[in-house]
């Protein structure tokens, strides 16, 4: 199991330091097909305790979330079992969470998932506690990428609340869908590794309907001042 914090470019590559009753390293040597890659899901990290990752991270940036989970039965450690909560710099992610029932419910063999936070500080703190309520719970985790990102959200106008907004500027923010409004899928290779085809296959594609607009071919997007090339595919 690994961790890496990536900020503009350059990506460095977490090990941490636990002590061993506290964790269980599993690592799997077969191939399971349905899984988009090796890495990070042939290891986990069992985690019988509260357990706390500590990235260092650049001031008051932005920055994507993303916890990978295979559930699967690590030995004598059962995927139903694996009751947890995840919280971020304060904020709960994920309470009482089981991945197993979860993708059984969803029909996936692995579970992404993906947030968007301002850290208070220089310092991400991401903890994983098994829950209380569940005899032999246990938590566990097969990859964390902490990655900062431009700053794409804005305060928002709530539809059907007339004047109503949120302020999603500061927001926590979790990803559910990926909108695709047209054109081929979009690779990880195009998006410099920023988005994960784990969250691509659950997106919205009305790539039949509509109308083909009329462009001329040396047309370029003009992006405002505030934001990088890179927010979008070239």
């Amino acid at each position: 199991m690994f961790g890496f914090h990536c900020n503009e470019g350059q990506c460095h590559f977490y090990t941490s330091e636990l002590k061993l009753d506290m964790t269980v390293n599993y690592y799997i040597v077969c191939t399971i097909p349905s899984l988009p890659s090796t890495i990070p899901y042939m290891s986990a990290r069992i985690i019988k305790s509260e357990l706390t990752y500590s990235f260092k991270v650049p001031g008051k940036t932005r920055h994507w979330i993303r916890l990978h989970f295979y559930p699967t039965n690590y030995e004598t450690y059962l995927s139903n079992n694996a009751y947890f909560s995840v919280v971020a710099d304060g904020v709960t992610l994920l309470k009482n969470f089981n991945s197993s029932i979860t993708a059984l419910a969803l029909t996936q063999s692995h579970i992404l998932r993906e947030y968007s936070l301002y850290p208070s500080g220089e310092v991400l703190n991401i903890t994983f506690t098994p829950s209380p309520d569940h005899k032999d719970s246990y938590a566990f985790v097969n990859g964390i990428e902490v990655i900062s990102m431009p700053d794409l959200f804005k305060r928002a106008i709530m539809v059907g609340f007339g004047e109503e907004s949120v302020n999603t500027k500061s927001s926590v923010l979790q990803t559910m869908y990926r909108l695709n409004v047209g054109g081929q899928f979009i690779s990880q290779l195009r998006t410099l590794g920023l988005l994960d085809n784990g969250m691509t296959t659950a997106l919205i594609y009305n790539g039949n309907l509509g109308m083909i607009p009329d462009i001329e071919a040396n047309r370029k997007i003009l992006y405002p001042k505030d934001l990088t090339g890179y927010v979008a595919p070239s």
